[in-house]
């Protein structure tokens, strides 16, 4: 019990951090950024808690506190005149931002097609399921930064299911809804929950958030939050199946995202992989489902009981009820491993020295030990080929942006080294831009598919890689 309670508390300081000020540090973000794409000239309407209310036009980028629910109007269709919509909008998180990445150049795109439109005006309800997608599972397509991925799904509950699987859920909007007066969408919001990008700060939120408990990210209160994978996708290094070099000097364990250079030397046949670089550029995804509300209407009078004496009595057995909700909870499952446990006993910290000390025993002398770190290489006689890579820019901002990857490769030992292959196998969300690459020294060139709907580079060196030397591979790729 101590141990939940505990859990409780954590949760809680999490929901504290969210509810206050822009925090410091890789933790969540206290807003989800997001804009509505629909129609051009479109209006968004909204009360922030206030008697007054705010348009702005489609395509503004807003704030939303998550934990919260929302209303908005949408009006001024070119193709509807007269029409009025009225979506709500259930943010369940936001972006983990790592350092050097701008969540309000990332929001979530909530696009209203025409089809939602009609459908929503023929009685349908429509539900969109937003999830920032697990980049090791992403889907191999192109996307655009205002049109996200969209897919269809039979129900909410399913679209729910498999955003869990594939990601983490944001946000979900449900549009066809009845209308709402004006005197009712002032209610709708809560104050010091929505705010328009460039506009003053507002106030802290009038009431507390309340959220799933798979969307409280859990925050160890020394080491701070679990960093989030889903934010950046990486690339380059060796992921999954281990690399390695058969009897037929063939290369195996080549999985998507993986970079390395192959050799052969003295020893025979080698191979060693790249470092890992690492590209924050998160892509939202669409769950799409359209229903027909079914409605059930019971209607059960009062039971009368006449009494002897003429007196009329009338008794209500059971009384009128109304329920009102959007959807019952039937259970939380989260991808996210907890990051702490507290115990009442053991101990609670422990300092880490800069070198280890090792003390033993041995026949009742004392004998003690320290490691100490080399602190200056000169000579490398043993070393393998090294491989780096890199990215730039560092910190692009949107999808379908084109960034250049450099690869360096060094020979560091004291043999001249023969049949230099590098090899890079992308990711799923990294389109290879044909011709694009370039490199210092003859090498050939060869392009095939790989698993995850990219492709895999290929570049074999014609001549010998003598000690000391080194070459440079330069490439370009799109972001999906």
């Amino acid at each position: 019990m101590k141990f939940f309670t505990a859990l409780s508390l954590l949760a809680i300081s999490a929901t504290s951090l969210l509810a206050q000020g822009q925090p410091r540090g890789p933790i969540p973000s206290p807003f989800l950024y997001a804009k509505f794409k629909g129609p051009e000239k479109t209006k968004i309407t909204y009360y922030p808690g206030t008697t007054s209310a705010v348009t702005i036009s489609e395509g503004t980028t807003l704030g939303l506190r998550p934990g919260y629910n929302y209303r908005f109007e949408i009006s001024n269709l070119p193709d509807f005149p007269g029409t009025r919509l009225y979506p709500s909008l259930e943010v369940l998180g936001s972006l983990h931002s790592p350092q050097g990445m701008d969540p309000t150049k990332h929001p979530v795109p909530f696009v209203l097609s025409e089809q939602d439109i009609r459908e929503a005006l023929a009685g349908k309800l429509i539900s969109k399921v937003y999830y920032l997608e697990n980049p090791d599972v992403a889907a191999g397509m192109a996307s655009k930064p205002d049109a996200p991925l969209e897919f269809n799904s039979l129900t909410e509950v399913e679209a729910q299911k498999e955003a869990r699987e594939k990601g983490r859920i944001v946000v979900v909007l449900r549009m066809g809804e009845r209308p709402y007066y004006p005197s009712e969408l002032q209610f709708e919001n809560t104050p010091g929950t929505i705010w328009t990008v460039g506009s003053s700060p507002i106030p802290t939120p009038a009431a507390a958030p309340q959220f799933w408990p798979s969307a409280i990210p859990m925050f160890d209160p020394v080491i701070g939050p679990k960093i989030s994978n889903y934010e950046c996708l990486h690339d380059g290094g060796d992921q999954k199946t281990p690399l390695g070099v058969g009897a037929n000097s063939q290369l195996y364990g080549l999985d998507a995202s993986d970079t390395a250079i192959e050799w052969t030397g003295s020893k025979g046949r080698k191979v060693q992989t790249s470092n890992r670089v690492c590209i924050c550029v998160p892509r939202f995804i669409a769950l799409r489902s359209s229903t027909i509300p079914e409605v059930n209407l019971v209607v059960q009078g009062p039971k009368v009981n006449l009494g002897a004496n003429g007196i009329l009595l009338a008794q209500i057995k059971q009384p009128a009820l109304t329920a009102s909700s959007i959807d019952q909870l039937h259970g939380a499952i989260s991808t996210v491993r907890a990051s702490a446990q507290i115990g009442q006993q053991g101990p609670h910290a422990f300092d880490a020295m800069q070198r280890a000390t090792i003390v033993g025993q041995v026949k009742g002398i004392k004998v003690a030990t320290e490691s100490i770190e080399a602190e200056d290489l000169t000579f490398f006689p043993n070393c393998t080929l090294m491989l780096q890579k890199r990215v730039e820019p560092l910190n692009p901002e949107k999808i379908g942006e084109v960034v250049t990857f450099t690869l360096r490769y060094y020979n560091p030992t004291v043999e001249p080294i023969s049949d230099v292959v590098v090899s890079d196998s992308l990711t799923a969300r990294l389109e290879y831009l044909l011709d694009s690459a370039k490199s210092d020294r003859p090498m050939t060139l060869t392009i095939s598919p790989n698993e995850a709907g990219s492709v895999v580079l290929k570049w074999t060196l014609s001549d010998r890689l003598m000690p000391g030397q080194s070459g440079v591979i330069t490439f370009k790729a799109k972001i999906r």
